[in-house]
Formats: C-alpha cells, structure tokens, sequence
C-alpha cells in the first residue's frame, strides 16, 4: 500500500473514531463514577464503600452545589424494576454557606463515603432498601441559581432537571 492511500485510511478511521467518542459521551450522564462495579463491606452492621465521581457541567451556564462544611453529599438511587427508589439519603447538616460554583463546560471531583447501618438494623443513616446488592446511579441536588450578597452567594432551591444530576449506573455487590 503506498503512502496516499494509507494516509487516507487513517484519516476516516480517526475521523469515524472520534465521531464514535463523540456520540457516546453526548448521551452520558454529567456525574461518572471511577467504576462499574463497587464492594459494600459489612463490619458489625455497617457498610461502608467509596464512590470517586466527577461531575461535568454540560448546561451552558454556571451551577451551584450546595455546602455546609464542604459540599452536601449525594444519595444512591437503586433500580426496582423500571423505577429508581432513594436507597441511601445519608444526613445532611443543617448549615448552609457559599455553595461550590461549577462554570460551564468545568468539572468537579467529589469522594462519596458511605457509612450506614445494614439494612434493617437500628443505625442511622442506614440503607433503606431491605438488600444492598443491585443496580443503583448516584443523584445529587444541584441549583440553577444564587441569591444574595455575591461575595457570599445562597443557593436557590431551583434545581437542575434530574438528567442533569444523575451518574451512570454501576453495581453494588457484598
């Protein structure tokens, strides 16, 4: 093959390739976690785990998260049949300050740890689905708009529409 015609594969099969990449990412959710599938250790009625994710802020404008000695944590949604149910809502202090600004078209990375009581204990927070393992996304609240001195912004409580807020869907086994 000369050099001509291999330059000219190259080029449709990067420019098919980078289209591929393309399509897929426009249809994912804003909020990617660093696996698909995690592990919930259960110690003395306790599960713990760890969900790295990163929030991609694809809405054109700037977004705010919510804080209260840093960010307000997000909740599990686990799939019921078609239906995604709160799984794990874990307590929220009841402060507010200036919420965390997202720009458009920036990211921001967030460490989710989860201690709970089993299902069924008498901890709390504890998991409020009678079995962990399944297929659960992470939602969490985020606001279209502040309010207030801008030096020290509020949030308002218009959040963004749930496509928005969500991440893709990964396992949780034991």
């Amino acid at each position: 093959m000369s050099v001509r015609p291999l330059v000219a594969t190259c080029t449709i099969l990067g420019t098919l390739g980078c289209a591929a990449a393309n399509a897929g990412s426009a249809g994912s959710p804003p909020i990617q976690t660093d696996r698909t599938v995690y592990a919930v250790n259960d110690s003395a009625g306790l599960a713990s785990l760890t969900i790295r994710m990163t929030y991609r802020n694809s809405t054109g404008k700037s977004v705010y998260l919510p804080t209260c000695r840093g960010p307000q944590p997000p909740r599990l949604q686990k799939q019921v049949g078609d239906a995604w149910v709160v799984a794990f809502a874990p307590n929220v202090l009841a402060c507010e300050a200036a919420p965390v600004t997202v720009a458009a078209g920036d990211s921001y990375d967030y460490t989710f740890r989860i201690l709970a009581g089993m299902p069924g204990s008498n901890f709390a927070p504890r998991w409020a689905v009678s079995e962990i393992p399944g297929t659960y996304r992470v939602l969490w609240e985020i606001f279209q708009g502040t309010t207030g001195d801008p030096r020290r912004p509020g949030t308002t409580r218009d959040p963004l529409p749930v496509e928005q807020e969500i991440s893709n869907s990964f396992r949780l086994v034991r």
